[in-house]
C-alpha cells in the first residue's frame, strides 16, 4: 500500500477482492479469498499500511503458500500480512511508519504470477468467521483511498439544454462548466456536441 492511498502506487489495479472465488478457496477451509491482492512486478516497492512494529518476517520456506511475508501490528493491535515478497527490507522488532518501504513485491508461495496479497486482522477478532479472522482491509482503508472514476460522456441531442442534461445526470450546471471548459458558454451547445457528465 502506499502512503499516497493508491494501492501500493501501482497502475495495475486489484487483481482479486476480498471474499472473491470461493470455489478455489474451500479446499484451504475460507468462504472465499482472505485478502487483496494488487498487480505489481517483482521487485516493486511494498509499503507499510499503519504505523506499527514488524512482528514477523518469514522466509519463503517459514511462509507455506504464503511464501516469503511480512507481518506488521499497528497502534491498535491490528495485524497487516504483506505476501509473496521476493523480499524483506524490515526486521522483527523494527518500529515502521505509514507509507515506508517494508519488502519488495514478488512471486514466491502460491501464486499464478507476481503480485502483493495483503490481508488485515483485527485485534479482537472472530477466527470462525471463514476467512481465517481476517477482514476486508479495504473497509479500513477507505479513508485513505481516492477512487478513480471513468468519466462518462453524454452527446447532445435536439432540444437539450445543459440544464436538462444536469437534471438528467443529477447534478449542476456549473459542475458540468467545470467538467467541460470547452463550453465558454452555457446557452450555447450543439447537437453531436460530447460533454463530459461525470
Amino acid at each position: 500500500m502506499a502512503k499516497t492511498g493508491s494501492l501500493n502506487g501501482n497502475k495495475y489495479g486489484i487483481n482479486q477482492l476480498f471474499g472473491a472465488n470461493g470455489w478455489l478457496y474451500a479446499g484451504l477451509g475460507y468462504k472465499g479469498h482472505p485478502g487483496v491482492d494488487t498487480g505489481q512486478k517483482t521487485g516493486m516497492n511494498v509499503y507499510c499500511e499503519e504505523s506499527g512494529v514488524v512482528t514477523g518476517a518469514y522466509g519463503v520456506a517459514e511462509g507455506g503458500t504464503a511464501g516469503r511475508y511480512l507481518q506488521v501490528k499497528d497502534k491498535n493491535g491490528a495485524t497487516w500480512r504483506y505476501l509473496h515478497l521476493s523480499a524483506h527490507v524490515c526486521k522483527v522488532g523494527q518500529a515502521v511508519k505509514r507509507g515506508q518501504v517494508v519488502g519488495k513485491a514478488g512471486n514466491t508461495g502460491y501464486t499464478t504470477g507476481p503480485h502483493l496479497h495483503f490481508d488485515f486482522r483485527k485485534k479482537y477478532y472472530n477466527p470462525w468467521n471463514g476467512y481465517g479472522g481476517r477482514t476486508n482491509p479495504l473497509e479500513y482503508l477507505r479513508k485513505y483511498l481516492t477512487v478513480a472514476t471513468t468519466p462518462v460522456y453524454y452527446y447532445v441531442k435536439s432540444g437539450d439544454t445543459l440544464s436538462g442534461i444536469a437534471a438528467k445526470y443529477g447534478t449542476t450546471v456549473s459542475k458540468l462548466l467545470s467538467l467541460n471548459p470547452q463550453i465558454t458558454d452555457p446557452n450555447k451547445i450543439s447537437v453531436g456536441q460530447k460533454i463530459r457528465v461525470k
